[in-house]
């Protein structure tokens, strides 16, 4: 009866994570459990055949179970105690070996990164959820040498300090939003819809732009702030985990600590519970001066159940117009969280118009009309800092696409190349660094990835690093890389099973800044 109710239990959370998701359950799943159910109101939890008929079978089955007669004979005292401890230690002596084997080798399989919904179809969900437990614990890179690593960090530094680049007499205010499921649909396909980034296509004065790769899809946004605040890569993080999670970062490089040593303030802000992916303990961690949470939020406006842009957006200048030094503001937004109900919209709110093909996917409009509101509230923060006296830097790019009608998604995508080409399509959100003074950078298109993007925004401020300039160095040679493959300087997309010399170091630099680092 214990082993039914797992197993029951264990496919109903399957079922919906695989709905809001598109990815199966994962161990580190359960790890986010507190953040799941804090957004699960946002969610529509409706009811399919097979998850009738399997609930059916399982009351069936728990029914008959019980119905069993007990034909055990009268038991001495001694048997009571001795089989109770007997099971007990069978149960533990099992636990302890099916952990310990090796069953990626034993059984000459392995765990698709890019697709886990794949492994689960090949492998059975129970064999390929233990590997991924087995996966999350921390590996030493093969060859890792501390001594190397810092030896790297060192000629860093050497080369920082003879070329003159940084420039702290500067010292710009920096602001970056990593705006929630923010994305452009366009980039899976051409459609006919009504712009909804009309405000962010027409800036025109910038340091840089383009698409930034990020390591997850839907959601996992956790993750995208982990690559961005550290410069670590995903790509370096066995299994499907998420280090806000699973690791301490009391002595972590980070944006927050690296600008807390140049004088800055350091803020953080999210309009939603604080406590969402671990991020109060995390925050504290980096070094954040002060974290600002929904409760923060002065007269919030909400679209849905979550607030607003435009009211986060202004938190955001309320805490710039404060501060009594330069200030390093990281703002996560919420307005445009999954669970795209056309019900949960104002009725006020006059919705994008798209193609008649694609009118259907209503969840698609609404998401759209959401980016719409994020476009707006964009602008009005660039127009508010454009008149501001002194330097600032704005930072803005989306955590992750959302998770929309896959039959939408394939209806777009028309992919003639490989499979890692249509799921890095996926991946792919806008990234703006604007300023309103000369940095001596202007209107610089290209293509990154999220583990890059906070170390271009930190050296923009003028603020080098040794461990920035090894990132900024290797984003020639390997300008793209995430947790399902990297581009190469020709533009050719390759998974991560092939070797690669630069990506070996930096998984060695990686281990070390995380677990090694004096």
């Amino acid at each position: 009866m214990f082993i039914l109710s797992l197993a029951w239990i264990f496919g109903i959370a399957n079922h919906y994570v695989m709905e809001f998701k598109g990815n199966p359950l994962l161990p580190s799943d359960l790890l986010a459990y507190k953040t799941a159910t804090a957004v699960a109101g946002n969610y529509t939890f409706s009811l399919s055949d097979s998850m009738v008929y399997g609930t059916l079978l399982f009351m069936f089955s728990i029914c008959l179970v019980y119905g069993i007669p007990n034909m055990s004979k009268e038991k001495t005292r001694h048997k009571y105690i001795a089989r109770p401890l007997l099971g007990i230690a069978w149960i533990g002596a099992t636990i302890a070996i099916v952990y310990n084997v090796n069953w990626s080798s034993v059984l000459d399989i392995t765990l698709s990164g890019w697709d886990p919904q794949e492994s689960y179809y090949d492998n059975g969900a129970l064999l390929t959820f233990l590997m991924e437990v087995q996966e999350l614990s921390t590996t030493m890179p093969e060859g890792y040498s501390q001594a190397e690593s810092a030896s790297i960090l060192n000629e860093k530094e050497q080369q920082i300090a003879e070329s003159g680049d940084a420039d702290t007499n500067t010292l710009p205010s920096v602001i970056v939003i990593m705006n929630e499921s923010f994305s452009d649909l366009t980039v899976l396909g051409d459609f006919e819809a009504e712009d909804c980034l009309t405000n962010w296509n027409g800036i025109e004065n910038y340091i840089m732009r383009g698409n930034a790769y990020a390591s997850v899809i839907g959601g996992g946004t956790c993750n995208s702030e982990f690559e961005f605040l550290t410069g670590n890569s995903i790509a370096n993080i066995s299994g499907s985990g998420y280090p806000y999670q699973m690791y301490n970062f009391d002595n972590v490089f980070n944006l927050a600590s690296e600008f807390s040593r140049y004088g800055y303030e350091t803020i953080a802000i999210h309009p939603e519970n604080r406590n969402n992916w671990n991020r109060a303990k995390v925050y504290s961690q980096f070094g954040f001066d002060s974290f600002l949470s929904w409760e923060e939020v002065e007269q919030p406006e909400y679209i849905r159940s979550f607030i607003s842009d435009k009211s986060d957006f202004a938190q955001v200048i309320s805490s710039y117009e404060q501060r009594t030094s330069p200030v390093f503001i990281f703002n996560v937004t919420m307005q445009n969280h999954g669970g795209y109900d056309e019900d949960s919209m104002p009725e006020n709110m006059e919705l994008i118009s798209i193609e008649k093909g694609y009118r259907s996917y209503r969840d698609v409009v609404t998401y759209m009309t959401l980016i719409r509101e994020s476009d707006k509230a964009f602008q009005e923060l660039l127009e508010y800092f454009s008149q501001v006296d002194e330097p600032v830097i704005i930072c803005m790019f989306g955590d992750h696409q959302p998770v929309i009608s896959q039959e939408f998604v394939e209806e777009l995508q028309d992919f003639e190349g490989s499979s890692l080409e249509s799921i890095e399509n996926r991946c792919c959100v806008p990234y703006i660094i604007w300023s309103n003074y000369d940095t001596g950078v202007n209107n610089l298109n290209l293509d990154t990835s999220l583990n890059y993007l906070g170390m271009n925004v930190l050296e923009a401020a003028g603020i080098y690093s040794p461990y920035s300039r090894f990132l900024t160095d290797i984003q020639r040679e390997i300008p793209i890389i995430n947790k399902y493959g990297y581009q190469t300087s020709e533009g050719e997309w390759k998974t991560l099973d092939e070797p690669n010399e630069i990506l070996n170091q930096y998984s060695k630099l990686q281990y070390y800044m995380l677990f090694d680092h004096p």
